[in-house]
């Protein structure tokens, strides 16, 4: 949907609390300028639902989610250097 947009800084609320497979597949892939994230799901689906979904992104920002999310880092995750805030 935004992949590859370098103007975009700050995503639109992400409001899916359940994800099915692919739901933001590459949704942000290589939006280098992109340091704000907000997202409402509580659980990472191990079926890849986010894969690639922040790869090339800032390499700091905020990642606001539930606390029941899991804090998990790296590639199809809350990016390394991001910091989490609990809603």
């Amino acid at each position: 949907m935004f992949s590859g947009c370098t103007s975009l800084i700050s995503a639109p609320v992400l409001p899916a609390t359940t994800l099915a497979s692919g739901c933001y597949y590459r949704m942000f892939y290589n939006c280098r300028n992109l340091t704000s994230i907000d997202v409402s799901f509580t659980d990472w689906d191990t079926l890849g639902a986010t894969s690639d979904w922040l790869r090339s992104v800032g390499d700091s920002g905020t990642f606001t989610c539930p606390a029941k999310l899991p804090d998990t880092r790296g590639e199809g995750y809350i990016p390394y250097g991001w910091t989490r805030i609990e809603k």
